[in-house]
């Protein structure tokens, strides 16, 4: 008996990592990426970082956690921690997650520009976007906060702001598309947490001031 129970812990199936067993009747998320087919999850990681933007969305970068990941990605605990070991290594999966879409967002918008005035493009990326892109951008600038204590996410988290400057030195000089870029991202923070959105025009009368020749300053003289 005892040379029979040997064998049968010898016949046991070997951990799958990396390429983890689906649960029986498991079904495709809605999260875009390939049906879930066969035995294996060979797109686990990435549901993983993809859930980890989620969990920040509701409960901040300060609520993530291991288990909230596993629980809102559908995988077992022990998956997040086989491919994320640290929270820091999770709280970067899922910002470069949120960058990529970020980014994909962004260059949809960029290729809108060659046949649009720059500074009415400018405000519609900030007062036009819809609540998906707005819960996304709300991710992005809470990972960017966190990247503060945490050098590591430095790079990451600055990205989309880089990109933006390149797309606006294609159009006007570096200074001004450094600086355009810069206040972009100043009034994009700005809707983000106010409970009214700023109107379309004072945002386009700051953005075309910063793209027009300087004013001489309001100067008021007595006598």
């Amino acid at each position: 008996m005892l040379f029979l129970e040997d064998r049968t812990a010898m016949t046991e199936t070997p951990p799958t990592a990396p390429f983890e067993t689906v649960e029986s009747g498991a079904t495709a998320a809605s999260d875009g990426l390939p049906p879930r087919t066969g035995r294996v999850d060979p797109h686990r990681a990435e549901r993983i970082a993809r859930a980890a933007i989620e969990v920040v969305a509701t409960h901040g970068v300060e609520g993530l956690t291991h288990r909230r990941v596993a629980a809102a990605a559908g995988v077992p605990l022990g998956s997040t921690t086989y491919h994320y070991a640290t929270l820091d290594d999770l709280l970067a999966a899922g910002l470069e997650a949120a960058a990529a879409e970020s980014w994909e967002a962004l260059r949809v918008w960029a290729e809108t520009i060659p046949d649009r005035d720059l500074v009415d493009a400018s405000v519609e990326l900030i007062v036009g976007s819809d609540e998906f892109q707005r819960e996304r951008s709300r991710v992005r600038y809470e990972m960017y906060l966190a990247a503060l204590r945490r050098p590591r996410l430095r790079p990451i988290s600055t990205q989309w702001s880089r990109q933006l400057e390149s797309i606006y030195r294609q159009y006007i000089d570096e200074v001004s598309a450094d600086a355009l870029a810069a206040a972009v991202d100043g009034l994009w923070i700005e809707a983000l947490v106010r409970d009214v959105p700023p109107e379309a025009e004072a945002v386009e009368r700051v953005l075309r001031r910063i793209v027009s020749p300087a004013q001489p300053a309001d100067r008021h003289t007595g006598g």
